[in-house]
């Protein structure tokens, strides 16, 4: 499996640099601002049981908010994707993710801060632990660490593989005949045979 792994690439970098730039200068505008604030430097790490096997996670942060302790979590997005934060929708992976965290640490709320990299705007949103939510990912864990290869997530849209796809290391594993081609726009795409990849 190692041997199908391929480095991030250059363009998905550069959106985890900015995500980082961003996080470290929310955290430094907010840090003497916002009481009952635990904003350590560097992110704290929680540890999550699944089976014989420890998943790792960082949380950016902790608030306390009446009597009641969050997770805190900073997030950049783009403007189609704050729009939605604004009406309470996270998206799923960040529900994974939070209910990740607030599993392992014992806190069952996280405070999403979001800001739009479009405008600079800033939204709150409050995510609840859900059970429920915790058993569907702990066996999405459990699928993935018994198996040489699980299941893929996603599959391709009119030939092309969505953008999940292209900040994956593993995407040669799933998809190893993909290539690579530019639109009009020179934005990368991740192109499949109509039949190609593993079946």
């Amino acid at each position: 499996m190692p041997d199908k792994m391929i480095p991030v690439s250059a363009r998905a970098r550069l959106v985890f640099r900015l995500g980082d730039t961003i996080e470290s200068e929310i955290k430094s505008l907010i840090r003497d601002i916002i009481p009952n604030l635990i904003l350590p430097a560097d992110q704290e790490e929680v540890r999550v049981k699944v089976g014989d096997t420890e998943i790792i996670g960082h949380i950016d942060g902790r608030v306390v908010v009446d009597g009641t302790e969050y997770i805190l979590e900073i997030k950049s997005i783009n403007a189609l994707g704050y729009k939605r934060a604004l009406k309470g929708h996270i998206g799923y992976s960040y529900e994974c993710q939070a209910t990740s965290y607030m599993h392992g640490t014992g806190i069952h709320k996280t405070l999403f801060l979001f800001y739009c990299k479009d405008t600079s705007h800033l939204a709150e949103v409050v995510y609840e632990y859900k059970e429920s939510r915790w058993k569907e990912i702990e066996q999405r864990f459990l699928n993935a660490l018994s198996k040489d290869i699980p299941e893929r997530e996603y599959n391709p849209v009119n030939g092309k593989l969505v953008w999940q796809c292209s900040y994956c290391p593993a995407v040669k594993l799933c998809w190893p005949e993909h290539e690579v081609r530019f639109d009009e726009n020179f934005k990368p795409q991740l192109i499949v045979a109509e039949h190609g990849g593993k079946e």
